[in-house]
């Protein structure tokens, strides 16, 4: 499945994701918005009052919880 596809499926169920990075970070944050090949993140612990932009091509794995 591509990432685009998943990215809009977490946008729509409003839910929150594990992320991996190709520089080796890893957060939770759920999807505010998609722009192209740009993700935009929200609710990042730690970083709550801000919003992170990340290129779709520096996400290495989600995982999506389902409850």
């Amino acid at each position: 499945m591509e990432l685009s596809i998943v990215f809009k499926q977490v946008l729509e169920n409003k839910t929150f994701i594990d992320v991996s990075l190709s520089n080796g970070k890893q957060f939770q944050a759920r999807v505010k918005a998609l722009a192209g090949e740009l993700v935009v993140f929200s609710q990042v612990p730690g970083r709550e009052f801000f919003e992170m932009y990340v290129p779709m091509h520096h996400v290495v794995s989600v995982e999506v919880r389902i409850s």
